[in-house]
């Protein structure tokens, strides 16, 4: 699952927590969104579909079926960062035998080998302290 898929599957548990099941019919009206299995939580966005305009459908639709209110126990949405969204394309040679791990660590996972490596990367930023002081110093 991608990362749009991710908050797009937390705005819905969201609002599941407080419509319950409705909250998942209306999400199923949403242009390019899918629900594959709603007890699981799996949902698909069409890749023809621009993915912000999947969430902007889907809070909006929240918006107008229940009211601003509803739109604004919506803490996932103010959390999204969309600079942070990935968007830039990077190709990189690897080996065979780091395929066939990706492909280990990937395989029967909803998880693309493009989306381990970056949530890998990541989790090295965040715990590598000369880029977080780096941050810092840039913000500042």
């Amino acid at each position: 699952m991608n990362t749009f898929e991710i908050i797009v599957q937390k705005i819905i548990k969201d609002q599941e927590q407080l419509i319950g099941p409705l909250a998942w019919h209306e999400a199923s009206k949403i242009h390019g969104l899918r629900i594959l299995d709603q007890g699981k939580g799996d949902i698909a966005i069409d890749p023809t579909i621009d993915s912000r305009q999947v969430i902007d459908s889907l809070v909006n639709r929240y918006g107008n079926v229940f009211g601003k209110a509803m739109t604004e126990l919506l803490p996932s949405v103010h959390d999204v960062h969309f600079s942070t969204v990935p968007r830039l394309k990077f190709t990189l040679r690897i080996s065979e035998l780091i395929e066939e791990y990706l492909h280990f660590k990937t395989h029967n996972t909803k998880l693309s080998k493009a989306d381990l490596l970056r949530q890998q990367i990541e989790e090295r930023m965040k715990s590598d302290a000369g880029w977080q002081e780096y941050l810092r110093r840039r913000r500042s």
